[in-house]
């Protein structure tokens, strides 16, 4: 017969000896790979993080879309010319919203879906105007400057000082840079951290957008931006 001692040492040794295998490195354990260590628990942990993530990330442009789509409404019935609604996404800008002008019968680079390049589009030169310094030339080192039309900036240096006076005066305008007989004037919007994380512009002819009506399109634009950055979270200082 055992006596209580003896059980209690045996009881010790084993939960030593537990614990001694616990902490065994990876290797010495035939089935537990550190790559089925990865794949079994912490790649489907780092996937629903990543859907999560871009979840949330969509939901953030669906409402930003239907935040904005009034707005744009308004836009359109003050200027008479389409209104759109743009991001950037990596190196270029997606439109994803636009209430089209009765005016505007050309199909151009503006339609939900299309991707631009910053350099060339209203709304890409509006976003490209809040970068860092760095960003902004590491981001011109990065891309070919394409001339989509005679009006395109493909210099740098001119690029950069085109960005400059942006940021100077809180609009930009696309002077037939992307498409030949189209003129763009475009504004940030802004959320709650003071970040652009859109633009939106008006588009049509530039028979119509004449460079005397810029300055006041511009201010106006400017305004329609401004509700809806205040309607995401963004307050002036």
């Amino acid at each position: 017969m055992r006596s209580a001692n003896s059980e209690k040492v045996e009881f010790v040794k084993f939960h030593r000896q537990r614990g001694f295998r616990r902490r065994q490195p990876i290797e010495s354990f035939p089935h537990w790979s550190r790559d089925n260590i990865f794949i079994r628990i912490l790649l489907p942990k780092i996937i629903r993080f990543r859907f999560l993530e871009l979840g949330i990330k969509v939901q953030q442009q669906f409402d930003l879309t239907i935040i904005a789509h009034p707005h744009l409404q308004q836009l359109m019935s003050i200027t008479g010319e389409s209104a759109n609604l743009a991001i950037c996404d990596g190196d270029v800008v997606v439109y994803l919203g636009q209430v089209q002008s009765d005016k505007s019968m050309l199909k151009i680079f503006t339609q939900l879906g299309k991707r631009a390049p910053l350099y060339s589009t209203g709304v890409g030169k509006m976003l490209l105007s809040q970068w860092d310094r760095t960003e902004i030339e590491a981001y011109l080192k990065r891309v070919t400057l394409v001339p989509h039309t005679k009006h395109t900036l493909v210099s740098r240096s001119k690029i950069l000082k085109e960005l400059d006076h942006i940021a100077a005066k809180g609009f930009s305008v696309d002077n037939e840079e992307m498409e030949a007989g189209v003129r763009c004037v475009a504004a940030p919007v802004f959320n709650h951290k003071q970040q652009a994380v859109a633009a939106i512009s008006i588009s049509g002819a530039s028979m119509r957008i004449t460079a005397d009506r810029i300055g006041k399109l511009g201010e106006t634009v400017k305004q329609s931006a401004l509700k809806i950055s205040q309607d995401i979270g963004f307050r002036t200082q």
